[in-house]
């Protein structure tokens, strides 16, 4: 992990405000009183968010290694932003780092949270009657998918037929149920599967540790993500509005242990919002983390004050909507066929082998 000595740190902040700030709009609000879609404010937030020093030196190194620069040159000619081709190379670097930030880790985060993921069948082995009814249920219209990849994961042993990786909810429900005992279909040890990841997850555990560091640790090998640490009670208005960032928890300070301020940017008025919670108390069941819980909240601000919760929204909304494209041509065309391709469309869920 990067550390920055005092002065190195206060030279490097010193250097990351002064090309970011050149290149975000003064103004955070449009001629509507909205907030705009703002990639340099996005890169801001996400260091201003970040949960703790450690973080944040991780995320300005982050940065400048991004942008091809050194974090604590003395001088600033490197990035002297009176030079036209310095400013736009800069200007390129910088818009370039906070598309990655989007594609890589707060749009996976946002879409994933939208979605109600397949079910994953409950068994390793499956009887002929199991296997009738995984097949009887491709008459129906919702179910017709279910059994659908039910029949598709029994046939291909739970595995990418091309990557022979074997599916994560599987694999961590066997864990979870047998511990080191656990099998594959094909009766091999599963062993460390369950703590494996693609390539696109593990970029976004690796980009939250940019706001967190370590979080991934705790949600991948310490308290893990099966943990009641990592789940609260809510009905279903309420949990799509949390999953998807538009509904969050603030500690409340002078009030009991576990008090939270629950409240929303957008829907306050509509889920009578803001209120104190203090949540439920049992000497047996940890409560919902208050680690994740204020990492939950950095994400939601991120998005919404960077004006990129909207955009993510106004994508989302094309994506169900294939056939059309806007007039004025603000349809992100490229964005939104990475959804599709990568199962988003239509509510297809992005690991499921039948997608």
């Amino acid at each position: 992990m990067v550390r920055f000595e005092p002065s190195k740190r206060a030279q490097a902040k010193r250097r990351f405000d002064h090309i970011v700030n050149h290149f975000e709009p003064g103004s955070d609000r449009d001629n509507k009183g909205c907030i705009p879609y703002n990639l340099p404010r996005l890169v801001r937030l996400t260091y201003e968010y970040a949960r703790s020093e450690e973080s944040k030196d991780v995320f300005l190194q982050f940065f400048f290694d991004h942008m091809e620069l050194s974090p604590d040159r003395e001088d600033n000619d490197d990035i002297n932003l009176g030079d036209p081709k310095i400013e736009e190379d800069l200007r390129t670097a910088l818009l370039g780092l906070a598309n990655f930030l989007i594609d890589n880790l707060f749009l996976p985060l946002r879409v994933s949270g939208g979605r109600t993921p397949n079910p994953t069948p409950n068994s390793g082995s499956y009887s002929a009657a199991e296997r009738m009814r995984a097949g009887e249920e491709f008459g129906g219209t919702p179910n017709r998918f279910t059994g659908l990849r039910r029949l598709c994961l029994i046939r291909d042993h739970h595995r990418c037929v091309i990557s022979r990786e074997y599916e994560m909810a599987e694999a961590i429900r066997r864990t979870t149920s047998y511990g080191d005992d656990a099998e594959d279909d094909d009766g091999h040890p599963i062993s460390d599967k369950a703590n494996s990841f693609n390539g696109q997850e593990q970029t976004v555990l690796d980009l939250l540790d940019l706001l967190d560091w370590g979080v991934s640790y705790i949600l991948v090998k310490g308290a893990g993500i099966d943990r009641p640490e990592n789940a609260i009670t809510l009905n279903p208005t309420l949990r799509y509005c949390f999953v998807t960032f538009m509904v969050f928890f603030t500690e409340v300070s002078d009030q009991p242990p576990n008090t939270y301020c629950v409240d929303s940017f957008r829907l306050g008025r509509f889920l009578h919002l803001p209120v104190n919670r203090t949540l439920f108390e049992d000497l047996t069941i940890d409560p919902p983390s208050r680690r994740l819980l204020a990492l939950h909240s950095a994400i939601a601000h991120i998005l919404h004050l960077s004006g990129v919760g909207q955009y993510i929204d106004k994508l989302i909304k094309d994506t169900g909507e294939m056939d059309i494209l806007d007039d004025d041509g603000s349809t992100d065309i490229g964005r939104l066929l990475t959804l599709a391709l990568d199962g988003w469309h239509r509510g297809a869920s992005r690991d499921s082998v039948c997608a």
